[in-house]
């Protein structure tokens, strides 16, 4: 959905990623924001895929379902358009509800880093688990990230969404 040639319901096979659903529905408009769009972003069974314009990040203005654009690291919202029977739930089932908290499932590690406690090494790794097991359920699933132990957590958990 967003600034896309053709938004709509695609389907594709499992293991496919954002950039494959971009092309599937047309491709991006010339309005699109690629700053806040992971492309490379593996999908999720009922993700969908928002494109924000370059007028909605810069007035702070994006689409149904997401979150503020420094959270919107892959560009993902609820509710489903975009469906993709690889692994897991949606990323997003992404979106936030938290204003000002950094959603998990779609901040890049630049936007993770804004958290307090989380650097460079800890945010690679948030990454890298969730490509490697797909979107986070819980703030809770955080947890299950090498170096998030019980104190690191509780240090993030008011700062963070799903």
């Amino acid at each position: 959905a967003g600034a896309v040639a053709q938004p709509r319901v695609v389907m594709l096979p499992a293991g496919s990623r954002v950039y494959e659903a971009i092309e599937a529905a047309g491709g991006l408009t010339a309005e699109a924001d690629l700053r806040v769009v992971n492309r490379a972003m593996a999908l999720s069974d009922g993700d969908k895929i928002y494109v924000p314009t370059k007028k909605e990040t810069s007035e702070g203005q994006l689409g149904p379902g997401t979150a503020d654009p420094s959270a919107l690291g892959d560009a993902r919202s609820q509710p489903s358009d975009f469906v993709n029977p690889s692994s897991g739930a949606g990323q997003p089932s992404a979106s936030g509800g938290g204003q000002g908290k950094v959603n998990i499932n779609t901040a890049d590690a630049a936007g993770l880093q804004q958290l307090s406690g989380v650097g460079p090494a800890i945010a690679g790794r948030i990454v890298d688990y969730r490509a490697q097991n797909g979107a986070f359920r819980s703030i809770d699933d955080l947890k299950k990230v090498s170096g998030i132990g019980p104190k690191t957590f509780e240090k993030l958990k008011d700062g963070i969404t799903v």
